[in-house]
């Protein structure tokens, strides 16, 4: 029992140290998530990928609607990963529920600039242009929307709505 506890006394110290490591790692930020790694050569660069616990944190600021307290994390989600589409899905769902439409369109679109193909990220981005009054752009926006996706009828009554 005695070397077990050793064991794993010393593995979990290693554990820990790889933690410091990387957390001290993430601290120098260069433009589009990179860093440069010191210990590999000049031009090479590392993208950091975003830790789950930060996801975690604003799913549940989200889920609990604090809005305002959502609205910065994500604003910093961004700043720090902006080449990943969660930080301004969410921070369009925090302008989103204050009812600042103009700046959820904007979050919203740069999602689609990230990832094209979500189909849920139209639907909203549609919403958005409803609630500014741009029907037309909504309407092109939601026929867009593939048959085989599972939000085609959802934007299918949208587009019923309109008319």
């Amino acid at each position: 029992d005695k070397k077990f506890l050793s064991l794993m006394g010393i593995l979990l110290k290693d554990a820990e140290l790889n933690i410091i490591k990387e957390m001290s790692s993430e601290e120098t930020f260069f433009t589009d998530n990179e860093t440069f790694n010191k210990n590999k050569a000049i031009d090479e660069v590392v993208i950091f990928n975003p830790k789950n616990y930060e996801i975690e944190e604003i799913k549940d600021l989200a889920e609990y609607k604090f809005y305002d307290e959502l609205k910065i994390k994500s604003d910093n989600f961004t700043k720090k990963y902006p080449n990943h589409p969660f930080g301004w899905e969410y921070l369009a769902l925090s302008y989103l529920n204050i009812s600042d439409y103009q700046n959820a369109l904007t979050m919203y679109q740069k999602v689609l600039e990230i990832e094209p193909e979500l189909d849920a990220i139209k639907v909203n981005i549609a919403v958005c242009y409803i609630k500014l009054n741009q029907n037309d752009n909504a309407k092109k926006l939601l026929e867009k929307i593939k048959k085989k996706s599972e939000f085609f009828e959802i934007a299918q009554n949208y587009i019923n709505k309109l008319r």
